[in-house]
């Protein structure tokens, strides 16, 4: 996801998406607690894909969550 806005996503559950879990570059001008995850499991790289998965795996670095470069959002109880 490129931008974000007042969102909280809650109980999450999400693997193998490529370069991770879950990903945002930027919160809109918001305060803060209103842009987050809230609970759930996010797994990077679960091992269990075919072909696209090993590659990306040999190539770069698989993560969990990859969080905006501004602020004002929370990663709490992943």
């Amino acid at each position: 996801m490129e931008r974000s806005g007042a969102v909280i996503f809650k109980d999450l559950k999400c693997a193998d998406n490529g370069l991770a879990g879950m990903e945002y570059s930027l919160t809109e001008d918001i305060a803060d607690g209103y842009a987050k995850i809230s609970g759930g499991v996010v797994v990077g790289d679960t091992g269990l894909t075919a072909e696209v998965s090993q590659y990306l795996r040999s190539q770069l670095q698989v993560t969990g969550v990859i969080t905006p470069r501004t602020e004002n959002f929370t990663v709490e109880g992943v």
